[in-house]
């Protein structure tokens, strides 16, 4: 009853956290967006008329297509798919059935219709479904709670921290909020409101604080300036603090690992108090220690994978233009912000290993939870015998 009801408010809670943000910082920032949904249109190819070689490398590809939405849905139109190879790499060259996107010529301002992009989203939408249905068929109830964990967290990101960003709030403090809402949301929805979430929400957060210190510090000391590729240049019109985009990569990919470490540790150190019969600070201090060493390894090497693939592009080009220069290439400022992220986030989940067990230790040796854990072994006693003593009175009675 107690898990069930921690559930629905740490739920009802979070969505009107989530609702709230959207309102105060996504709507306006949706409003400022000039509206794009009349531009493109989604159309499926009925046939291809005509594919050319054009001047300088141009390919021109005529095809007939039905259009499925827009104000001119269920018109079928002539459209064109032009591949410059100056400025573009080459795209797959549209075939029958193919489910594109065409620019809408009244609202582009083109002199026809043209090929903008393939449809990939349906296909996304298909792997989300199969996603969610194998996390509830494998997970069962502690699946629903996972997926609706994670629904809360990608929404708190897209619904009210980037808005907030983009709508000129403090990065620093909206990072800090995304990092505690994401924390206590996610721990009290899976595990209920306990002992083990308590140490887990306290060795995350801590192992959070730690990190962010750590950046800021390395980012004064480093002269970090934030705009580590195009993408920083272009997103400095919108958001000046760079440096504060920086802090919030980092602090936002580690947070995952962090979490994963400090609930280990926790439900280890949890799972040891339950156990032993007497146990003490020192005792489950020493165990979390042993324990954080043997998980260390594999985590780390998530938060090197994990970074290392997200920018693979990038960190490649860098790489072949610098490699005769070891002086440049490990003072570029996008190598910089790589590496910084790696020991930055690997710092973090050492830091929390001893900041996690300090806290579980903590909480796990006290008095007050060697009550509680016998008063609910007696409780389960208790009910033990009178379960028998039914079986007992219930076969006393066959047997008359």
């Amino acid at each position: 009853m107690k898990h069930t009801l921690c559930f629905t408010l740490t739920a009802v809670i979070s969505l009107l956290l989530i609702v709230a943000g959207t309102v105060l910082f996504g709507l306006p920032l949706l409003r400022e967006i000039p509206s794009l949904s009349g531009m493109y249109v989604r159309a499926v190819v009925l046939s291809v008329e005509e594919t050319a070689d054009g001047t300088s490398g141009n390919t021109d590809t005529v095809f007939r297509a039905l259009l499925k939405s827009g104000p001119d849905k269920g018109t079928t139109v002539t459209a064109r798919q032009n591949a410059d190879k100056s400025i573009s790499y080459e795209t797959k060259a549209v075939a029958k059935n193919d489910t594109v996107i065409l620019s809408s010529p009244e609202e582009s301002g083109l002199d026809g219709w043209y090929f903008v992009e393939y449809v990939r989203s349906d296909y996304l939408i298909v792997l989300a479904v199969v996603f969610f249905a194998a996390l509830l068929l494998f997970g069962r109830m502690k699946g629903l709670k996972s997926a609706l964990s994670l629904l809360y967290t990608v929404a708190a990101i897209f619904l009210v921290f980037i808005p907030a960003v983009l709508t000129g709030q403090s990065i620093y403090l909206w990072t800090a909020i995304l990092g505690v809402f994401i924390t206590a949301m996610t721990l009290l929805l899976v595990n209920g409101w306990t002992e083990l979430t308590l140490s887990s929400v306290l060795g995350c957060l801590s192992g959070i604080s730690l990190s962010a210190v750590l950046i800021v510090i390395s980012e004064a000391i480093l002269h970090m300036s934030g705009y580590v590729d195009e993408s920083s240049i272009y997103l400095s019109f919108l958001v000046p603090d760079m440096k504060g985009i920086l802090y919030a990569a980092i602090i936002i990919g580690a947070i995952g690992a962090i979490m994963d470490v400090a609930v280990n540790i926790a439900a280890a150190l949890h799972e040891l108090a339950l156990k032993t019969e007497q146990p003490t600070f020192s005792s489950l201090l020493a165990s979390g220690f042993t324990i954080g060493r043997d998980i260390l390894g594999t985590m780390t090497n998530t938060l090197i994978l994990a970074y290392v693939g997200g920018s693979m592009c990038s960190v490649l080009l860098v790489l072949y233009y610098n490699a005769s220069s070891p002086l440049q290439l490990f003072n570029r400022e996008l190598i910089v912000s790589e590496v910084l992220q790696i020991l930055i986030g690997s710092l973090a989940l050492l830091l929390t290993i001893p900041a996690s067990a300090a806290i579980s230790a903590l909480l796990f040796s006290r008095p007050s939870f060697q009550l509680k854990k016998r008063a609910e072994a007696a409780e389960e006693t208790r009910d033990d015998f009178t379960d028998e003593l039914n079986s007992m009175s219930g076969g006393s009675d066959e047997t008359l």
